[in-house]
């Protein structure tokens, strides 16, 4: 079993299934196969961490103090100590069943035991982990988060409906999102925790997202599904466009020079993001219109993303019957051709630059003059140059 089919095994087998006890049922959408849930394993992850790593207005501070001597509680921190990433913990729990159970629904792939410590340690932290899930108080509060975890789904639900629909950018691609989306929400986890994964159940593709809290307005938590880099349909438009651009990762290459602060990590995460928004921005322009479109564009334009202007001019090509009836993916090295086109640009530019700083260019006689003076004393001698009228006169002059 692969990495990723590890990490959101398990996710997906919560979600497919009927709701686990204390879990939100999934919400129904039209269209899209997305859904939202408040998953047991992410929860009962996020009260161990919060024990082991305890910070200030961390989650929900001292509902499981009793439980902070707990061999998990130990395990964990001892883990986060050896610098195990919070994610592979999220991973973790991703590849098995919900609590108390949880099962491996696969053997653990070995790039996870190794990050955990090995096989045992990997094994040693689940018995654990088990055992912490069938405590009382860890039942009790699950139980008792009902209705806030109805709660996290609603305000999920609500951030979606106002903002970009799937739809117009299936409209816009000409192709459906025919997999099934699950987004996992939590207000416990930490943005730095979640991770993204997929595998297959069924002969279909199950794409698995964790989305943390990331803010919070009049004290409700708020998961940003309605900010434009963010959303459901952002997130699935990455599920399309993603792998095309990836398998044009080579070539892709030559232009990381582009790289510019701020946007994303690397040249390859750059440009991924860059196509998901070029490519939401011309489905905005045809679900909301024209004002619309090109106040988002400025906005993305000016948070890091330069290129999105032209990629857009150019994205409008593909919006023609005749192209789009050829694929996204048959469209793509015109995509390329504007990072081509930015290249040379840039490089005309930085040359430009660099010559702005110098107001003139001119001989200084005095160098000159000295010049002369170093090679008639013979401490430098001129590599191919004749000796001329001016090192005679100075001869003249000086001998």
């Amino acid at each position: 079993m692969n990495s990723g089919l590890t990490r959101a095994l398990a996710a997906a087998l919560l979600l497919a299934a009927a709701p686990a006890k204390g879990a939100v049922a999934p919400a129904a959408t039209s269209g899209v196969d997305y859904e939202f849930v408040v998953d047991p394993g992410t929860e009962l992850l996020a009260a161990v961490v919060s024990l082991a790593r305890p910070t200030a207005g961390g989650p929900r501070p001292g509902e499981f103090s009793a439980l902070k001597e707990h061999p998990t509680v130990k395990r964990l921190k001892a883990a986060l100590d050896r610098g195990v990433p919070a994610t592979t913990l999220s991973q973790l729990l991703l590849s098995v069943g919900e609590p108390p159970r949880l099962v491996e629904r696969g053997p653990l792939s070995r790039g996870l035991e190794e990050q955990l410590g090995g096989e045992s340690e990997a094994e040693a932290l689940l018995a654990d982990l088990r055992d912490f899930a069938r405590t009382p108080d860890w039942t009790k509060a699950w139980e008792a988060r009902r209705a806030v975890n109805a709660g996290l789904v609603r305000r999920a639900q609500a951030e979606t409906r106002r903002t970009l629909s799937p739809m117009a950018v299936e409209a816009w691609l000409g192709a459906r999102f025919k997999d099934r989306y699950l987004f996992i929400l939590s207000d416990d986890l930490a943005p730095s925790s979640a991770v993204n994964a997929s595998f297959e159940e069924g002969g279909r593709r199950v794409d698995a997202r964790e989305r943390a809290v990331m803010g919070w307005r009049d004290g409700e938590a708020h998961f940003s599904f309605d900010d434009f880099a963010a959303t459901v349909a952002h997130e699935l438009t990455h599920t399309v466009t993603d792998p095309i651009a990836l398998a044009r990762q080579k070539p892709l290459a030559a232009f990381s020079s582009l790289m510019v602060p701020g946007c994303t990590d690397s040249w390859t995460g750059c440009v991924l993001e860059h196509v998901n928004l070029a490519a939401t921005l011309r489905a905005l322009r045809a679900e909301s219109g024209e004002a619309a479109y090109r106040a988002m564009l400025k906005d993305y334009t000016g948070r890091g993303f330069p290129y999105l202007p032209a990629l857009c001019a150019r994205f409008a090509e593909f919006e023609a019957p005749a192209v789009k009836a050829r694929g996204f993916a048959a469209f793509f090295p015109r995509v390329e051709d504007v990072f081509r086109a930015a290249l040379r640009a840039r490089g005309g530019a930085h040359l430009e630059a660099d010559l702005a700083g110098f107001a003139d260019f001119s001989v200084d006689p005095r160098v000159e003059l000295v010049s002369v003076l170093l090679r008639l004393s013979g401490t430098v001698r001129g590599k191919g140059r004749a000796r001329g009228d001016e090192e005679r006169l100075v001869d003249a002059r000086f001998s």
